[in-house]
């Protein structure tokens, strides 16, 4: 209880204001749509570190002061130099593993013991979100820091925390502010060029229709197979309609393979040059 009064004291529950101002903060802060798939290794990870995991806490946006941007460059910058870069590939052989580093770790280590390092200061859980990004072609994972200047970004790639409009990425998805364990996607910058290869425009959409077009074919199927209405039908006008429910069905499986490929393709942290 005492940690939860420090946590309030410190960094105060932000209520964003309405009006002037919002046009500049919709640029500073995320826009998150719809779930995304979480990480692989993120489940086995927080079944050993809940606490690294949870998201829960009333503080949405902390205010920034200058001395809790000088804290933020300090931790980002400590990490930076105490952790050396090294793939799960040769760390690990091949398999990603979430974990708190030491001496060496993945970009998503570096993420993980910057989040630690913060909560040991007293910065609340609910500000700090795991999030994953696409840098030059391949997977990428950041901490994010909710403010209300923005939403500042934590890379092992950077001494400087950045808000995440000026950096180069391409942002994919987060961990959920309001439900701990789920994973947000990130809506990109309007205006912007640069698409999501992971999530294509309409995809959500095209999902919804393809699940009308199922639904119907699965009950045409029925009634084509029915041997009280339709006893007297030929073979030969019921095989279409199987040949259609079956060709749906392989449809969605592609889809839901293709679907889950995108993410485990960016789930891989890119070594640095």
């Amino acid at each position: 209880m005492a940690c939860r009064l420090f946590e309030m004291d410190r960094f105060p529950v932000e209520r964003p204001a309405m009006g002037a101002g919002m046009s500049s903060r919709s640029v500073s802060m995320m826009v998150t749509r719809g779930y995304a798939f979480a990480p692989p290794a993120f489940r086995p990870f927080c079944a050993r570190q809940p606490r690294l995991c949870n998201t829960r806490g009333r503080t949405k946006l902390v205010t920034l002061t200058p001395g809790y941007q000088a804290e933020l460059e300090a931790v980002n910058g400590s990490v930076n130099h105490r952790i050396k870069e090294r793939s799960d590939l040769d760390s690990v052989g091949g398999a990603d593993d979430w974990r708190v580093p030491t001496e060496e770790g993945d970009c998503e280590d570096f993420a993980i013991l910057k989040k630690s390092e913060l909560l040991n200061r007293g910065w609340p859980a609910s500000a700090l979100l795991l999030t994953v990004v696409a840098l030059g072609g391949a997977g990428h994972t950041v901490l994010t820091v909710r403010t209300d200047k923005g939403d500042l970004i934590m890379n092992n790639r950077s001494s400087a925390v950045r808000i995440w409009s000026r950096t180069s990425h391409r942002y994919f998805a987060r961990q959920s502010q309001s439900e701990n364990g789920k994973w947000m996607r990130i809506e990109p910058l309007a205006g912007s060029r640069r698409r999501q290869q992971i999530w294509p425009s309409g995809e959500l959409e095209s999902a919804s229709g393809f699940l009308a077009i199922a639904t119907r074919l699965i009950a045409a199927s029925e009634l084509a197979t029915s041997p009280n209405r339709y006893a007297d039908q030929r073979p030969s006008v019921r095989r279409p309609i199987h040949l259609s429910l079956a060709a749906t069905l392989c449809c969605a499986a592609v889809y839901c393979v293709r679907r889950r490929r995108r993410w485990y393709s960016y789930d891989r942290c890119r070594p640095i040059p």
